[in-house]
């Protein structure tokens, strides 16, 4: 009985541990400040950032484990595609609103605003989308996973 909750035990106590980065006090911890604009201390980045990924963890290995490599590979395309596509809109959206309100001296620092409002957009799981349907994708070379499932048919 014990050991269909653990895994879900381990998730939790992973979830809450790596929240726990919130406090640390790094030596880095204003790394992605400069003149496109001061984000949160590195450790809230860190917790922010791995929450999504321990989120997400549990979907991905359901699908590794339980699907068929034609849904690994719909499912990780379409998570990296959504991933590029936001980023690239978060890019448009800085060339629309930033960038013309910029000075031009701070002009220059277009790609690493882009960059720093890719990073602190935590609200949305963009980097890990891609991360996520990046293990999807290569986990269909790394299993020898049949084409269609046949019983759902």
């Amino acid at each position: 009985m014990l050991k269909h909750y653990l895994p879900w035990v381990a998730w939790g106590v992973a979830l809450w541990g790596v929240l726990k980065l919130n406090g640390l006090k790094l030596p880095l911890d204003h790394v992605v400040c400069g003149p496109w604009g001061c984000g949160p201390p590195a450790g809230a980045l860190l917790a922010c950032h791995g929450a999504w990924i321990v989120l997400l963890a549990p979907m991905t290995w359901f699908s590794i484990s339980q699907t068929t490599s034609c849904y690994l590979r719909f499912w990780g395309l379409l998570l990296v595609s959504l991933g590029v596509v936001s980023i690239l809109g978060v890019g448009l959206y800085e060339a629309l609103v930033w960038l013309p309100q910029a000075s031009d001296w701070m002009r220059e620092y277009y790609w690493r605003r882009w960059l720093f409002s890719v990073v602190t957009l935590t609200d949305y799981p963009i980097l890990q989308s891609v991360l996520m349907g990046s293990i999807l994708l290569c986990s269909i070379r790394w299993s020898q996973k049949p084409e269609h499932n046949t019983s759902l048919l």
